[in-house]
């Protein structure tokens, strides 16, 4: 047989090389959004947004020990719809939901009172009374769909305690999604904390702990601690604004400016909400820490976060004076 000989043949040198086609761009793809206008019909900003001082605009946890009137106080905001979980609002003049029914019974009533928020604009503010009963509603809940009696018990690496976590959380985030101020209050609780030194200190904070409480608590705008505390020899109720090691508060400042530590409330229950709008607005100065005392029935934690407070403030003054 012939041997094949291989012929290697090149192109002509009036052939072009192929040309690739050209990719066209792609098309950016829109987010998907429930509510509201598409990306694609806002423009970009062109100047920075004025930030709000009215409280409404905010989500508040308040927080303090028993009969302190934190119900009280969440009842003279304006136009407010309670979800109430626990009795003790039964002598307050109020917008209950299911008032007749015994209020938030159980989770199933919370998110049939969610979805009826979101089908309405009704009331400009909601009030969540206790966030702490409310969390067990919904651990319940969730537990009943999971078919186990306590989270512990479904002994899936903790997916059924994340479904509480989730469950809990996204029902807030409804309700703020409405535009609505969000309030919601809470148990005082003193717990012993150990820091990295193995010193030993009483804090206390609200009562809803864990994930759950952790990731409630990231949802807030403001954290307020209320007690009594002693000034010019009265006590009054006084709500606390900034947290530190003892306490657990917080707050964002607004453009800046952030609310006083310490902020009085009247002795007129029916005025809290004008001093705390007031107070946001910047026209309250608040209480100078050096003037501030614990009372006899200030919590353990608060009564030492107030001391410390005040002794800093006298010091600082004698260097400055």
């Amino acid at each position: 047989m012939p041997k094949r000989t291989s012929v290697k043949r090149e192109p002509s040198r009036s052939s072009k090389p192929e040309e690739k086609p050209s990719r066209k761009p792609r098309e950016a793809k829109a987010h998907k959004m429930k509510d509201g206008p598409r990306p694609r019909d806002v423009a970009l900003p062109t100047e920075k947004k004025k930030p709000s001082t009215d409280i409404r605009d905010y989500s508040i946890i308040i927080y303090g020990p028993p009969k302190i009137g934190k119900t009280t106080f969440l009842s003279t905001f304006p136009d407010i719809l309670f979800f109430l979980t626990e009795p003790g609002a039964k002598g307050l003049p109020i917008y209950e939901y299911n008032a007749d029914g015994g209020g938030v019974v159980d989770w199933d009533w919370m998110r049939q009172g969610v979805s009826l928020l979101e089908s309405t604009d009704r009331f400009e503010n909601i009030g969540i009374d206790t966030l702490d009963e409310a969390y067990r509603m919904c651990m319940d809940w969730v537990c009943k769909e999971a078919n186990v009696k306590h989270p512990h018990d479904a002994n899936d690496y903790g997916k059924t305690w994340d479904a509480v976590t989730t469950e809990f959380a996204s029902v807030f985030k409804r309700i703020q999604r409405t535009g609505r101020g969000l309030y919601l209050t809470s148990h005082a609780k003193e717990s012993t904390i150990k820091t990295a030194s193995g010193e030993e200190h009483t804090r206390i904070g609200p009562s809803l702990t864990g994930k759950a409480g952790a990731k409630v608590l990231a949802l807030a705008d403001f954290i307020f601690y209320v007690d009594y505390m002693r000034v010019d020899g009265q006590d009054m109720r006084v709500v606390v604004t900034i947290g530190d090691e003892l306490i657990t508060a917080g707050q964002r400042k607004i453009g800046g400016i952030g609310l006083p530590r310490y902020l009085p409330l009247p002795d007129d229950e029916t005025k809290d909400y004008e001093t705390f709008a007031a107070a946001f607005r910047g026209e309250v100065e608040g209480l100078d820490p050096a003037v501030v005392r614990p009372s006899v029935v200030t919590a353990k934690a608060a009564a030492k976060s107030v001391t410390a407070a005040r002794m800093k403030e006298l010091r600082d003054q004698r260097k400055e004076g």
